[in-house]
């Protein structure tokens, strides 16, 4: 593109916004180069594609309210009868100052200012990670100009990048092929050790979570086991209270009362087992003590079924014999 590099305004960007009814809308951000504030500008606004390519060309005329010098400032552009494009460059043709002093393209000072090409790859990646997202080639000088990482064109005698502020000299001695190189390849490998030691961490945090884990586990089981021995207390113990309570009812004494009947229990006489019993199933000695008066005067009452209406006692005495009853 052929320009004049003592332009005193550049474009920096420019947005697109699309409305209702097709209508769009540009804003543009410039720069003032000059030593006044801009007042009007008019030249050609060339409209590039995706793909870098003419994609046609409009005459602007921008009237900005504050671009004070030195100082960015924003325009806005109608592009309702804009073609579609991705990009612009501005080609100014007429710059008016504030002071009165208009400034024009002077046809001996131009010039292609298209920045080196620098193909996308590993050097357009190293140069951008070490120089900055808006590098676009390897800064160089040439003749009476320098040519900034920016691809902006610029005097010699200019200290600093009119676009990006860069400093002359510090951009062409750090940014050279090889230095970029360099300094990219120390990059990665630092990215590569802070990544390596992310790496510990996170393995690190995560056996520590899994201990952690394991460990809650284990108080769970823990706590578990302890509220299942608990309940099996409990439950032993309630079944021998069941049991205990179940033997004393068992072995308890309480006469039975029922349809008029009372049926008492006295306890039998002891018995040695190992002496001859009688053809009743005692051994004779007890049995005669059993049968005497005078045995049974001192002790309990013999088993006796009472009945309301007859009136008769039967007592007598269990044997081993269940067919054998001592009336």
């Amino acid at each position: 593109m052929m320009t004049d590099i003592t332009c005193p305004v550049e474009l920096l960007s420019l947005e697109q916004a699309a409305f209702d009814q097709g209508r769009r809308q540009g804003y543009l951000k410039l720069r003032n180069e000059g030593a006044a504030p801009i007042c009007l500008v008019e030249g050609t606004l060339a409209l590039l594609d995706a793909q870098g390519a003419a994609a046609g060309r409009r005459p602007v005329r921008l009237e900005p309210s504050d671009a004070p010098p030195g100082q960015p400032f924003e325009c806005r552009l109608a592009l309702d009868e804009y073609p579609p494009f991705e990009s612009a460059l501005l080609l100014a043709e007429r710059v008016a100052f504030a002071d009165g002093s208009v400034w024009t393209p002077d046809p001996a000072r131009m010039m292609d200012a298209t920045p080196p090409a620098l193909e996308q790859g590993p050097e357009r990646v190293a140069l951008v990670a070490v120089a900055g997202h808006d590098a676009v080639c390897y800064p160089e000088r040439r003749d009476s100009l320098w040519i900034c990482a920016c691809g902006r064109f610029n005097r010699w005698r200019w200290h600093a990048c009119r676009r990006c502020g860069r400093d002359r000299d510090e951009t062409l001695s750090r940014l050279t092929p090889a230095r970029v190189q360099a300094a990219y390849a120390r990059f990665v490998a630092l990215e590569q050790a802070e990544e390596q030691q992310r790496l510990i961490r996170r393995a690190q945090e995560s056996a520590r979570k899994k201990r952690r884990l394991r460990e809650a586990a284990r108080r769970a089981r823990r706590a578990a086991l302890r509220k299942r021995r608990l309940l099996a207390a409990l439950a032993a113990l309630a079944l021998l209270a069941l049991l205990g309570y179940g033997l004393a009812r068992l072995f308890t004494y309480a006469p039975y009362t029922g349809d008029g009947v009372t049926v008492e229990l006295s306890p039998s006489p002891s018995i040695d087992y190992l002496r001859p019993v009688s053809g009743t199933g005692m051994p004779m000695a007890a049995q005669r003590q059993a049968c005497a008066p005078e045995a049974c005067a001192g002790r309990a009452r013999t088993p006796s079924v009472r009945g309301p209406g007859a009136g008769v006692t039967l007592q007598g005495l269990w044997t081993k014999s269940p067919t054998s009853f001592v009336l």
